[in-house]
């Protein structure tokens, strides 16, 4: 060996299993680093359930104004707030509450439903619900169309509503 910068002879020539044992725990690293995201984000949508997503028919083309009726469960530890929600069947989805004014419970905008852990919300005629503003079709009994929720901590989540008779509730014309 010189001086210098001289590598020892015995690091010069590492065993074939070592560099192969190397090269898969790099590999499994890398593998494990790409993954993890997706896994946690899968994580948070596991805490929550989806059920029963429903609209009633609408056969009058002047409908513009649709309620969407569901069950959303918070399996989780925390705190599920629904954001905003989306669809390219309507050119808007609101979150709508009631709120009591003057006496009487009205149907409002909301700026988030909460989701408390260990519960469950459901979005109904008598109470919270989304509307879809600027119906884009008709929808008949038995269509089915996506829409998107977005909670906070989970992020989104994509789901199909179905198009039932005599859905609790009517669609609204204005």
């Amino acid at each position: 060996m010189s001086a210098g910068n001289a590598v020892p002879e015995t690091t010069k020539r590492l065993p074939e299993w070592s560099k192969t044992l190397m090269l898969k725990c790099g590999a499994a690293l890398v593998l494990v680093l790409a993954i993890a995201p997706s896994v946690l984000a899968q994580n948070a949508k596991d805490a929550l359930a989806i059920e029963n997503a429903r609209a009633p028919a609408v056969t009058d083309t002047r409908t513009v104004n649709l309620p969407v009726y569901m069950t959303i469960r918070n399996r989780g530890d925390k705190n599920e707030r629904l954001l905003a929600a989306t669809t390219p069947n309507a050119d808007k989805v609101e979150l709508i509450e009631l709120r009591n004014e003057i006496g009487i419970n009205l149907p409002m905008a909301a700026e988030v439903l909460l989701v408390a852990p260990g519960t469950g919300l459901d979005l109904n005629p008598l109470g919270p619900r989304l509307l879809l503003s600027g119906l884009k079709t008709p929808l008949k009994v038995a269509d089915r169309f996506p829409i998107t929720l977005v909670f906070e901590p989970s992020g989104t989540i994509e789901i199909e509503v179905l198009v039932e008779a005599g859905a609790t509730g009517q669609a609204h014309r204005h």
